[in-house]
């Protein structure tokens, strides 16, 4: 369940919604196919409630969801954070019951801040991997976010895989 104080990122949606009057949403999908690649273009820009969701409800997320349950060998996850998304993880945890090897990397943080999200995983995969680096770097930030279904497909972009990354706040994936 969500927080009742949760609420979009102030400076996101106070900085590049300023100039729109109701602050309504926009849903972008397009598709591009070529010789060489059929790719699918998402791009969210305020497109849903504005709020976190962990519901799985626009198109962006919905693509994802069908990926998580096409999948027939593999999905290897490399994400900052994975987080608030029950019905992506229930997906996950179908698709390792179905025999797909499911593997994740993720930031060091994610042990500390998230550690519930770890304690999920480690229901259906023992594969997760830490970037952990030596102390005198720990400033960085391993903020990668990808999925490769079956070493075939891959689902990137600047969504990150957390109740306020794939609910309409701005982003964009390309698979």
């Amino acid at each position: 369940e969500l927080p009742k104080k949760a609420k979009p990122c102030e400076f996101c949606h106070s900085f590049y919604h300023k100039d729109t009057k109701d602050n309504k949403s926009e849903e972008n999908h397009t598709e591009i196919n070529s010789q060489y690649a059929d790719i699918k273009l998402f791009q969210e820009i305020g497109a849903g409630t504005l709020k976190p969701s962990d519901k799985c409800n626009n198109k962006m997320c919905q693509a994802l969801l069908k990926e998580i349950n096409s999948a027939q060998k593999s999905i290897d996850i490399t994400a900052y954070d994975f987080h608030r998304q029950p019905v992506l993880i229930k997906a996950l945890e179908n698709s390792a019951k179905r025999g797909v090897k499911i593997r994740l990397a993720t930031d060091d943080g994610i042990f500390k801040n998230s550690p519930e999200t770890v304690e999920v995983f480690k229901t259906f995969t023992k594969e997760i991997y830490s970037d952990k680096i030596p102390q005198k770097d720990a400033n960085r930030l391993m903020h990668n976010k990808f999925i490769i279904f079956d070493g075939k497909r891959v689902w990137t972009g600047s969504a990150n895989f957390t109740d306020t990354g794939l609910s309409g706040f701005d982003a964009t994936i390309s698979l």
